[in-house]
């Protein structure tokens, strides 16, 4: 997996922060999972991908980031480690310029900080729900730590 010491967040709440996110995008981490089609929207036709739920529209953009080369969704959906990559690049990014996991998390639903990212929905959930869920597994895998 990934060394955590290239980020600029605590590790144990990097960690808690990124079970929290597979808790509730994938029911705790199924690194195989896809979302139902996206109906509307920048993402129409797409489909949620892995444990962390990435659309695949980012894949090419993000997996360069983090990885330095563009991946498949079949590599993308095959390897832990690349997912595990991908989602705690871009989520350290968020919280560096943030400076706190809620609104890293917000970003990973719904693209805004919490504030912006007020009242929006995926048509399962809120964000307000989402944050909700995220600060309490958030809180507990911490506790954990």
């Amino acid at each position: 997996h990934v060394p955590l010491d290239q980020f600029d967040a605590p590790n144990n709440e990097l960690m808690a922060a990124a079970q929290a996110i597979k808790d509730i995008e994938s029911s705790g981490g199924n690194y195989q999972a896809r979302g139902p089609v996206v109906k509307s929207g920048m993402y129409t036709g797409q489909r949620a991908m892995g444990a962390y739920q990435v659309m695949p529209g980012n894949l090419p953009q993000w997996s360069k980031s983090a990885l330095g080369r563009e991946v498949t969704e079949e590599e993308f959906l095959s390897d832990m480690g690349i997912q595990d990559s991908i989602f705690l690049d871009q989520f350290t990014k968020s919280y560096k310029k943030h400076g706190n996991f809620n609104d890293a998390a917000s970003i990973w639903f719904t693209g805004e900080t919490v504030e912006k990212g007020r009242g929006r929905t995926d048509g399962q959930m809120t964000s307000e729900d989402y944050l909700k869920g995220f600060t309490g597994k958030f809180n507990r895998y911490l506790n954990e730590v």
